[in-house]
Protein backbone atom coordinates (compact mmCIF):
# COMPACT_ATOMS: atom_id res chain seq x y z
CA UNK A 1 0.00 0.00 0.00
CA UNK A 2 2.81 2.42 0.87
CA UNK A 3 4.51 1.64 -2.45
CA UNK A 4 1.34 2.42 -4.42
CA UNK A 5 0.79 5.64 -2.44
CA UNK A 6 4.38 6.74 -3.06
CA UNK A 7 4.03 6.15 -6.80
CA UNK A 8 0.83 8.21 -6.91
CA UNK A 9 2.48 11.04 -4.97
CA UNK A 10 5.56 11.12 -7.20
CA UNK A 11 3.49 11.11 -10.37
CA UNK A 12 1.39 13.96 -8.95
CA UNK A 13 4.60 15.90 -8.26
CA UNK A 14 5.62 15.48 -11.89
CA UNK A 15 2.23 16.65 -13.14
CA UNK A 16 2.26 19.73 -10.91
CA UNK A 17 5.91 20.80 -11.07
CA UNK A 18 7.29 19.18 -14.23
CA UNK A 19 9.88 17.05 -12.45
CA UNK A 20 10.39 14.75 -9.47
CA UNK A 21 12.61 15.81 -6.56
CA UNK A 22 12.93 12.96 -4.09
CA UNK A 23 14.67 13.75 -0.79
CA UNK A 24 14.95 10.39 0.95
CA UNK A 25 15.70 12.10 4.30
CA UNK A 26 17.59 9.07 5.53
CA UNK A 27 14.48 6.89 5.32
CA UNK A 28 13.09 4.13 3.12
CA UNK A 29 10.90 4.77 0.08
CA UNK A 30 9.05 1.80 -1.41
CA UNK A 31 7.84 1.58 -5.01
CA UNK A 32 5.37 -0.87 -6.57
CA UNK A 33 5.81 -3.22 -9.52
CA UNK A 34 5.52 -1.45 -12.87
CA UNK A 35 6.00 -2.01 -16.57
CA UNK A 36 7.51 0.38 -19.08
CA UNK A 37 3.99 1.61 -19.83
CA UNK A 38 3.12 2.17 -16.15
CA UNK A 39 6.47 3.49 -14.86
CA UNK A 40 6.53 6.93 -13.25
CA UNK A 41 6.99 9.34 -16.18
CA UNK A 42 9.39 12.17 -15.27
CA UNK A 43 10.66 15.29 -17.02
CA UNK A 44 13.59 15.24 -14.59
CA UNK A 45 14.54 13.04 -11.65
CA UNK A 46 16.59 14.26 -8.68
CA UNK A 47 17.32 11.83 -5.84
CA UNK A 48 19.31 12.57 -2.68
CA UNK A 49 19.12 12.41 1.08
CA UNK A 50 20.93 9.31 2.27
CA UNK A 51 17.97 6.91 2.36
CA UNK A 52 17.04 3.69 0.59
CA UNK A 53 14.94 3.17 -2.52
CA UNK A 54 13.17 -0.20 -2.40
CA UNK A 55 12.43 -0.77 -6.08
CA UNK A 56 9.54 -2.70 -7.55
CA UNK A 57 9.65 -5.21 -10.38
CA UNK A 58 10.74 -3.95 -13.80
CA UNK A 59 10.90 -0.22 -14.67
CA UNK A 60 10.36 2.31 -11.86
CA UNK A 61 11.03 5.71 -13.54
CA UNK A 62 10.94 6.60 -17.25
CA UNK A 63 12.38 9.85 -18.62
CA UNK A 64 10.27 12.00 -20.90
CA UNK A 65 11.88 13.42 -24.04
CA UNK A 66 14.72 15.79 -23.16
CA UNK A 67 14.70 14.69 -19.53
CA UNK A 68 17.70 14.20 -17.24
CA UNK A 69 18.61 12.38 -14.01
CA UNK A 70 20.75 13.40 -11.03
CA UNK A 71 20.99 10.88 -8.21
CA UNK A 72 23.42 11.03 -5.30
CA UNK A 73 23.79 9.75 -1.76
CA UNK A 74 21.27 6.90 -1.85
CA UNK A 75 20.93 3.12 -1.64
CA UNK A 76 19.00 1.14 -4.24
CA UNK A 77 17.76 -2.38 -3.60
CA UNK A 78 14.84 -4.66 -4.41
CA UNK A 79 11.60 -4.06 -2.53
CA UNK A 80 11.29 -7.70 -1.49
CA UNK A 81 12.10 -11.25 -2.62
CA UNK A 82 9.25 -11.26 -5.16
CA UNK A 83 11.15 -8.72 -7.27
CA UNK A 84 13.43 -10.52 -9.73
CA UNK A 85 14.51 -7.53 -11.85
CA UNK A 86 14.53 -4.03 -10.39
CA UNK A 87 15.30 -1.22 -12.87
CA UNK A 88 15.57 2.26 -11.37
CA UNK A 89 15.34 4.24 -14.62
CA UNK A 90 14.89 4.07 -18.39
CA UNK A 91 13.57 6.30 -21.19
CA UNK A 92 9.95 6.49 -22.27
CA UNK A 93 10.59 6.53 -26.03
CA UNK A 94 13.72 5.12 -27.68
CA UNK A 95 13.22 7.29 -30.78
CA UNK A 96 13.80 10.54 -28.80
CA UNK A 97 16.79 12.36 -27.30
CA UNK A 98 17.59 12.82 -23.60
CA UNK A 99 20.00 14.76 -21.40
CA UNK A 100 22.58 13.50 -18.95
CA UNK A 101 22.09 10.57 -16.57
CA UNK A 102 24.27 11.09 -13.49
CA UNK A 103 24.49 8.82 -10.45
CA UNK A 104 27.14 9.34 -7.76
CA UNK A 105 27.93 8.39 -4.15
CA UNK A 106 25.46 5.53 -4.05
CA UNK A 107 25.22 1.85 -3.16
CA UNK A 108 23.35 -0.97 -4.83
CA UNK A 109 22.42 -4.18 -3.03
CA UNK A 110 21.58 -7.25 -5.10
CA UNK A 111 20.15 -7.35 -8.61
CA UNK A 112 19.53 -3.66 -9.33
CA UNK A 113 19.87 -1.89 -12.68
CA UNK A 114 20.30 1.88 -12.42
CA UNK A 115 19.74 2.66 -16.11
CA UNK A 116 18.51 0.23 -18.76
CA UNK A 117 17.44 0.98 -22.33
CA UNK A 118 16.61 -1.38 -25.17
CA UNK A 119 16.70 0.70 -28.34
CA UNK A 120 14.79 0.19 -31.55
CA UNK A 121 16.78 -1.90 -34.03
CA UNK A 122 16.98 -0.36 -37.49
CA UNK A 123 17.04 3.36 -36.65
CA UNK A 124 19.84 5.41 -38.24
CA UNK A 125 21.82 7.13 -35.42
CA UNK A 126 23.52 9.50 -37.86
CA UNK A 127 20.29 11.49 -37.98
CA UNK A 128 20.89 12.50 -34.34
CA UNK A 129 17.23 12.05 -33.51
CA UNK A 130 17.60 9.68 -30.58
CA UNK A 131 19.95 8.73 -27.78
CA UNK A 132 21.21 10.02 -24.44
CA UNK A 133 23.80 12.76 -23.95
CA UNK A 134 25.90 11.00 -21.31
CA UNK A 135 25.84 8.43 -18.51
CA UNK A 136 27.98 8.87 -15.39
CA UNK A 137 28.19 6.48 -12.44
CA UNK A 138 30.97 7.30 -9.97
CA UNK A 139 32.01 6.85 -6.33
CA UNK A 140 29.85 3.85 -5.46
CA UNK A 141 29.76 0.32 -4.08
CA UNK A 142 27.84 -2.57 -5.67
CA UNK A 143 27.12 -5.42 -3.28
CA UNK A 144 26.32 -8.79 -4.87
CA UNK A 145 25.27 -7.40 -8.27
CA UNK A 146 23.79 -9.90 -10.70
CA UNK A 147 23.86 -9.12 -14.42
CA UNK A 148 23.79 -5.36 -15.06
CA UNK A 149 24.11 -2.07 -13.26
CA UNK A 150 24.05 -0.35 -16.67
CA UNK A 151 22.52 -1.88 -19.80
CA UNK A 152 22.20 0.00 -23.09
CA UNK A 153 21.40 -1.85 -26.30
CA UNK A 154 21.04 -0.19 -29.71
CA UNK A 155 20.84 3.25 -28.12
CA UNK A 156 23.60 5.84 -28.79
CA UNK A 157 25.32 7.75 -26.02
CA UNK A 158 27.98 10.42 -26.46
CA UNK A 159 29.99 9.46 -23.39
CA UNK A 160 29.96 6.96 -20.53
CA UNK A 161 32.07 7.38 -17.38
CA UNK A 162 32.02 4.67 -14.71
CA UNK A 163 34.72 5.04 -12.11
CA UNK A 164 35.97 5.06 -8.53
CA UNK A 165 33.89 2.11 -7.37
CA UNK A 166 34.07 -1.21 -5.58
CA UNK A 167 32.23 -4.45 -6.33
CA UNK A 168 31.78 -7.42 -4.06
CA UNK A 169 30.46 -10.86 -5.02
CA UNK A 170 29.66 -10.04 -8.64
CA UNK A 171 27.82 -12.46 -10.92
CA UNK A 172 27.25 -11.91 -14.64
CA UNK A 173 27.91 -8.80 -16.71
CA UNK A 174 28.39 -5.55 -14.79
CA UNK A 175 28.15 -3.04 -17.65
CA UNK A 176 26.79 -3.74 -21.12
CA UNK A 177 26.73 -1.29 -24.02
CA UNK A 178 25.85 -3.34 -27.06
CA UNK A 179 24.75 -3.21 -30.66
CA UNK A 180 22.65 -5.86 -32.34
CA UNK A 181 24.41 -7.72 -35.14
CA UNK A 182 21.19 -7.60 -37.14
CA UNK A 183 21.09 -3.80 -37.04
CA UNK A 184 21.41 -2.28 -40.53
CA UNK A 185 23.12 0.71 -38.93
CA UNK A 186 25.59 -1.17 -36.75
CA UNK A 187 28.68 0.77 -37.84
CA UNK A 188 26.89 4.12 -37.56
CA UNK A 189 25.77 3.14 -34.06
CA UNK A 190 29.36 2.36 -33.09
CA UNK A 191 30.49 5.78 -34.32
CA UNK A 192 27.64 7.45 -32.43
CA UNK A 193 29.11 6.19 -29.13
CA UNK A 194 32.02 8.59 -28.72
CA UNK A 195 33.69 7.63 -25.43
CA UNK A 196 33.35 4.87 -22.84
CA UNK A 197 35.57 4.84 -19.77
CA UNK A 198 35.53 2.34 -16.89
CA UNK A 199 38.32 3.09 -14.43
CA UNK A 200 39.59 3.14 -10.83
CA UNK A 201 37.76 0.15 -9.42
CA UNK A 202 38.29 -2.75 -7.07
Amino acid sequence: LAAADNKAALQAMELKFGGVNLNLMGSSVYLPDSSLATAIQVSSLNIWGGGTLHLGQSYNFALKEGGYINGENFVATKRDSSVTRAILSTVSDTTKTYGAVNYSNFRTDGKVELFTVFGTVGLDPSTGGFGVDSVTMVNFHAESPSDFILLMADFPVKSVDIGHFTIHNMAGTFVQISISNTNTYEQQMQRAIHNVSVHDYT
